[in-house]
Order: structure tokens, then C-alpha cells, then sequence
């Protein structure tokens, strides 16, 4: 760990210790402790936070690193989840996994070593914010199993048609659409009724819509077929790109990166299209209608 990798971790490090403190704070206001009950309180969360930092905490301070680059890359592009290489969506799964396995039997463990010490409407109240907590910690695990491809999703049927004809299959089809496509057929439909378009007009313009609606999603199945380009060519290196596309395999901080900047690229490539979607649109509006659009 470098210098400056190492400086970040210690300020991960302390934001988790003042995490576990504020914890204590509000479970202190939460069940009225006194002043022996706060001391065990904190002594307990204390010796929960070095735990969690013992155990998992570069894990988590490489997830938290994955998180900042992908959530950086989300916003300006205008990415949805949905659009994310499954590649990168499994590994950020897989890393979360054992974080949320950990927090589901420390809560539990947490709770049990103040049980004792709490009279009987303060535990009646612990009762209940536990088995909330693990209702919770049990379906973000259940979700995160999903997306690391542990378990199907919910009500997913064992075999699945190849066209899908019932709702469910046409909502998944729509989801499977980038979303931009979505976002192009309302830019054509908007300009069609700012310029009135007369009938042939509008022919046009649905016409263009499709052709580069088709050219969209050839370029989206084939970065989606190809692997996110790597410097190295040698067996050693596919047999590790290889290894990260199976289920339970991790990614590199380097694949990582590699992988988003691919999927920027492919949004920058679908953004000229829709400017040459646009520029083919504009051409077809008589100079008449163009002014009265103004």
C-alpha cells in the first residue's frame, strides 16, 4: 500500500470508528440508557468497529474505491445500473457479500450482549428494532445474491422462454433496452409535433429513428460480446479474463477501471449517433415550418 492509498485508508479507518460512535449515540436516545448502560453500549460497539476493521476493512475500503469510481462514472454519463457490464455488477455483489454476511450475525451478537443488561421495556424495544434489522440485512443479502448470480430473482421460473410473451418477459425486454434509445424516440416524437410534420414527414423521421435506433444496438451487443481490452495478449492474460467472467470471481481495481472506461466509451460512440440522428432530422422540416417551430 502506497502512501497515499494508505493515508485514505486511515481516513476510511477513522470514518467507520465515528460510524460505530454515532451508532452509539442514537441507540443511547433510542432506549433511555443509563449511565452504566452507555458505558456497555459503547464498549460493545468499540469492540465491534476494531472487528469490522480487523476483518473486512481493506475489503470494504475497496469496495467504497469501486463504489466512488463507478458512482462518478453514473453521473456523468447518465448510466443506469441496468446498463452496467454484468462483469462490473457481480464483482461489486461478490465484494458486498461477505460485509453484509459479517453486519447480519454482528447485529444479532451486538443485541444479544445487551439484552441482559436492559429492563423489560427497553428489551421489548431492542426485540423489535432487531427483528427489523434482520428483516432488512436478510433482503439486501437476498437482493446481492441475485446480482452476483448466487440465486435466480425472485419468481423467476427455472426454464425460460426464448420470447418471453407474458408481462413480466416484456417488462424484462424493455429493461434490457439502453435507455437512451428510450430518450431518442422522445427527442423524434417532440420535434415531430413542434415542426408539424405532415404525414411523409413523419414517415421520415420514424424512418431515421429506426435506422439509427439499429445502429445503436449493434454497437451495444458488440461491446456487450467483447471483453473490455487489456494491454496484455499472452495465455496468462486470458486465462485471468477469463477466470473474472465466471461467477465468484473478482475483478482487478485495474479491470475495474478498464471496464468502466470501456462503457464510456460506448456512450460517447451512442452520443454521436444521436447527434447525427439529430442533424438528419433537422433536414427534413420545410424553411416554413422551421419558422413557425420558432
Amino acid at each position: 500500500m502506497d502512501e497515499r492509498t494508505a493515508q485514505a485508508y486511515e481516513q476510511f479507518r477513522q470514518r467507520v470508528l465515528r460510524r460505530f460512535q454515532r451508532a452509539a449515540e442514537r441507540m443511547e436516545k433510542r432506549y433511555e440508557l443509563d449511565d452504566r448502560q452507555r458505558q456497555l453500549l459503547r464498549q460493545v460497539l468499540r469492540r465491534s468497529a476494531q472487528r469490522f476493521l480487523r476483518r473486512h476493512g481493506r475489503e470494504a475500503f475497496a469496495l467504497m474505491a469501486r463504489g466512488r469510481a463507478l458512482g462518478e462514472l453514473m453521473r456523468q454519463e447518465r448510466v443506469g445500473w441496468e446498463e452496467l457490464p454484468e462483469e462490473v455488477k457481480r464483482d461489486l455483489a461478490e465484494r458486498a457479500l461477505p460485509l453484509l454476511g459479517w453486519m447480519e450475525r454482528e447485529s444479532a451478537a451486538i443485541a444479544d450482549s445487551l439484552a441482559d443488561e436492559l429492563d423489560q421495556q427497553q428489551r421489548r424495544r431492542l426485540a423489535e428494532d432487531r427483528a427489523r434489522m434482520a428483516g432488512q440485512l436478510r433482503a439486501a443479502r437476498l437482493r446481492v445474491e441475485v446480482l452476483a448470480g448466487r440465486a435466480p430473482p425472485p419468481g423467476a421460473e427455472v426454464v425460460q422462454p426464448k420470447a418471453p410473451a407474458s408481462r413480466p418477459g416484456r417488462r424484462r425486454a424493455r429493461h434490457a433496452r439502453p435507455r437512451g434509445l428510450d430518450r431518442w424516440e422522445a427527442y423524434v416524437r417532440q420535434f415531430i409535433r413542434r415542426h408539424r410534420l405532415d404525414e411523409v414527414q413523419k414517415l421520415q423521421a420514424m424512418e431515421l429513428l429506426a435506422k439509427y435506433k439499429a445502429k445503436a444496438r449493434v454497437l451495444s451487443r458488440a461491446a456487450a460480446s467483447r471483453p473490455a481490452s487489456r494491454p496484455a495478449t499472452g495465455p496468462a492474460s486470458r486465462a485471468a479474463s477469463s477466470a473474472a467472467s465466471r461467477p465468484g470471481a473478482r475483478l482487478s481495481m485495474a479491470d475495474f477501471r478498464r471496464r468502466l472506461e470501456e462503457l464510456r466509451r460506448r456512450h460517447r460512440l451512442l452520443r454521436e449517433l444521436f447527434e447525427r440522428l439529430k442533424a438528419e432530422l433537422d433536414k427534413i422540416p420545410t424553411p416554413v415550418q422551421r419558422q413557425l417551430a420558432e
